[in-house]
């Protein structure tokens, strides 16, 4: 199975509220980050926080996030990029 990143966000919260809603809807969904496991948050500042699910549920998913309202990705890549 590939996993596609759906959203990148600059702060954990906000990847886990997304995780939330498409947990709750039905889409396994997944949070990794450049902080070390969480062992140094001050990492996750550099918008380390990407939001993965299956590639089949791309856009259910997105539907789901739609409640979010418009999405701006990080103008940083993190240590990911």
């Amino acid at each position: 199975m590939a996993y596609e990143v759906i959203r990148e966000y600059d702060q954990r919260i906000l990847a886990q509220q997304a995780k939330g809603l498409l947990e709750e809807a039905g889409i396994s969904a997944e949070v990794h980050s450049d902080d070390a496991g969480g062992a140094l948050p001050q990492l996750g500042l550099s918008g380390g926080y990407r939001v993965l699910i299956k590639e089949e549920d791309i856009s259910k998913a997105e539907e789901v996030l739609e409640v979010l309202g418009p999405y701006t990705p990080p103008s940083t890549s993190g240590l990911f990029g």
